[in-house]
């Protein structure tokens, strides 16, 4: 199921988007919508949505600004710009700044935006099979540490990240340590959200658990084209 956030300030539109379509119907969910991009940046947080339909032209901030931030903090989710007529040079930046495709809103059939949805869900599932097949599981653990590093991802200091084998070779267990504790319980929801949200570059589905206040486990189920020999064996 992939999940996908509407950004848009007027509040018709984001209604009509989200009854144009049977969305879980074609293995799709319509998890959260925003009236801006900075509200949008905030639910993205919450709901790490794998595709993001927004609006240019919007208050406090607009769409090219949000998908420049989107880009810088959160590679992996796919764009689709919702253009009007009269938005052509807006567009055209959209463009340039990162969004994957468009969709004009005063001749949006419930078609026009299946297909477009579909064929993005093909680019991110081509895309995290691409890189399965040049990624070792130990690669994947070294850019887990360091993204958590990061400011994006709340800046957590890991003393180490251990791993082991489950299984017929299909998925990996590992052990994340922190530095600091985590206190609040909405804290811990994001990070384990974001961490699922990250991993769904490399691996088919993950989930979180938390161990202790600074510890956490996480399940990743490998996809097929990794092979033995980038396993690591503990």
């Amino acid at each position: 199921m992939f999940k996908v956030m509407i950004v848009d300030d007027e509040v018709l539109v984001r209604a009509g988007l989200k009854s144009i379509i049977l969305w879980e119907e074609h293995g799709f969910q319509c998890v959260a919508d925003a009236p801006d991009g900075k509200i949008a940046l905030e639910l993205i947080r919450t709901h790490t949505p794998d595709i993001l339909l927004t609006d240019i032209i919007m208050p406090n901030m607009d769409g090219i600004e949000l998908i420049k931030r989107v880009r810088a903090e959160y590679p992996w989710i796919r764009i689709v710009v919702l253009s009007s007529h009269h938005d052509y040079a807006y567009l055209r930046n959209a463009l340039k700044f990162g969004a994957d495709d468009y969709l004009l809103k005063s001749s949006l059939k419930p078609d026009d935006l299946l297909v477009c949805l579909q064929d993005v869900s093909r680019r991110i599932l081509e895309q995290r099979e691409h890189v399965a097949d040049r990624e070792s599981v130990t690669g994947l653990v070294d850019k887990l540490s360091g993204w958590l590093r990061t400011e994006q991802a709340g800046a957590w200091q890991t003393e180490d990240i251990t791993q082991a084998e489950l299984h017929t070779n299909r998925y990996q267990i590992f052990a994340i340590r922190l530095t600091q504790a985590v206190e609040r319980a909405g804290d811990m929801t994001t990070l384990k959200h974001l961490i699922e949200q990250f991993l769904r570059n490399w691996v088919h589905t993950s989930f979180v658990l938390q161990q202790q206040a600074n510890e956490l486990v996480v399940v990743a189920e490998l996809p097929s084209s990794l092979k033995d020999s980038d396993i690591v064996q503990m």
